[in-house]
């Protein structure tokens, strides 16, 4: 699945410089990280990682389309997020080596960059000025992605408030109704 190959003859980060995770990297940065990104191929209907898997970086999508679904129950996957071109994620894996939140599946041939967890933490324990660039504003996107998730969480706890109040009401009313209550 993952080609190690030499990235001279394939498609390079830095025309990703507008990517946020590569925001603001000057030339000798991106060329820092492009010494250790890969690329990986992927087929249509192939698994890049499963939930649950150990996560070992993040990737870049070059072309084609990704899927993300995440298990909700026995048998059942709900899609989370669909991805394209010039689209970062597994930052959480990249960042703190944890393991994968959902699984992610090719919905057709897909080309991806992988920016690895370890040769990425190696720079980072260096002090090296594009790792923690790439960290920031990855620390950014996450803490954006957050506050969205917040603001989401917090309208679907208010509308669960009032869907609960309305639906109290109605079986009151229905239970006054069969009792013969007033």
């Amino acid at each position: 699945m993952e080609d190690k190959g030499d990235m001279s003859d394939e498609v390079s980060i830095d025309q990703f410089h507008t990517v946020p995770a590569f925001k603001g990297l000057t030339p000798a940065d991106l060329d820092v990280v492009n010494s250790i990104i890969y690329s990986v191929a992927l087929k249509p209907g192939q698994t890049l990682f499963k939930e649950g898997d150990h996560g070992d970086g993040m990737y870049l999508i070059i072309s084609g389309n990704v899927e993300v679904s995440k298990q909700v129950d026995e048998g059942s996957r709900w899609q989370i997020a669909q991805h394209g071109p010039g689209i970062c994620f597994g930052e959480m894996a990249l960042l703190g080596n944890q393991t994968r939140a959902a699984t992610c599946t090719a919905l057709e041939t897909t080309l991806l960059l992988k920016l690895p967890y370890k040769e990425f933490s190696t720079l980072l324990k260096q002090n090296n000025i594009a790792a923690l660039k790439v960290t920031a504003n990855l620390a950014r996107s996450l803490s954006m992605r957050l506050a969205q998730l917040l603001s989401e969480q917090t309208r679907i706890l208010k509308a669960h408030r009032s869907f609960t109040r309305e639906v109290q009401k109605h079986l009151l009313t229905t239970y006054q109704r069969v009792e013969g209550v007033k």
